[in-house]
């Protein structure tokens, strides 16, 4: 009876590491194993604000941009606690340019580098030329022990280059 009891906790053992294995490659979801962004392509949009979802806890926070050209674009404005500390307001309307990065798995997407008010001339940026966010979070920013610790860039943009 001990042996079947033993033969048993092993085999679960086995079939719990393997899983745990399995779960944990690298590579398997957006964003991990290809970059989020293309920093080598920035873009100037202009337009107006057709839509805005900038509030916390509603999902990713976006703009959609009704380009002068007619075309209609999705611009994924992060950090959001950047633009949320900042005082800069995005409302419908609104004649914006913005600097962009193409986003590599979602289309018509841009990941928004910089945004300027054409009526009020104030700019907001919110990454550098790398595409890396701007460090500066009021003490909030990424504290740890990983290869990021106290540099304000988020795990996720920093495996973009």
């Amino acid at each position: 009876m001990s042996k079947k009891y033993f033969v048993t906790a092993v085999t679960v053992f086995i079939v719990l590491s393997l899983s745990i294995a399995a779960m944990a490659q690298f590579g398997r979801g957006m964003g991990q194993g290809q970059p989020l962004l293309n920093a080598a392509a920035k873009t100037a949009l202009l337009g107006y604000v057709d839509a805005v979802n900038l509030e916390r806890g509603k999902g990713m926070p976006t703009i959609t941009l009704l380009q002068n050209d007619g075309g209609k674009v999705t611009v994924i404005v992060s950090p959001f606690w950047a633009i949320a500390n900042s005082g800069f307001e995005v409302k419908v309307g609104q004649n914006l340019s913005i600097l962009a990065f193409p986003a590599t798995q979602l289309q018509n997407t841009y990941i928004a580098a910089e945004l300027q008010n054409l009526t009020t001339g104030k700019v907001l940026t919110l990454r550098n030329d790398a595409g890396f966010p701007n460090a500066g979070r009021g003490g909030r920013g990424m504290r740890g022990a990983g290869p990021n610790a106290g540099t304000g860039v988020c795990p996720c943009c920093a495996a973009s280059n």
